[in-house]
């Protein structure tokens, strides 16, 4: 179903992120050929890209382990 739009109808009317709306149907046929080599009959898909998760794993790590200490700083204002 997706193939069969634009990538400007991806963007707009399935509100997909410009940057993902290009690789979508490459990216798909990745996962269903992993799947199909797999037999896998789901997948699991994250809500958050590797990079992303990737920091937030770092940030998660050493604020635990204290080497990161936040002072003062221009995000006080916003509630946690």
């Amino acid at each position: 179903m997706i193939e069969s739009f634009s990538i400007e109808q991806r963007i707009y009317e399935l509100q997909m992120n410009p940057d993902r709306a290009d690789v979508i149907i490459p990216a798909s046929d990745i996962y269903i050929k992993v799947m199909e080599w797999s037999h896998a009959q789901s997948i699991l898909v994250p809500d958050v890209g590797l990079k992303d998760g990737i920091l937030l794993h770092l940030l998660e790590k050493n604020v635990k382990q204290k080497k990161i200490e936040f002072k003062h700083s221009r995000f006080e204002s916003f509630p946690h």
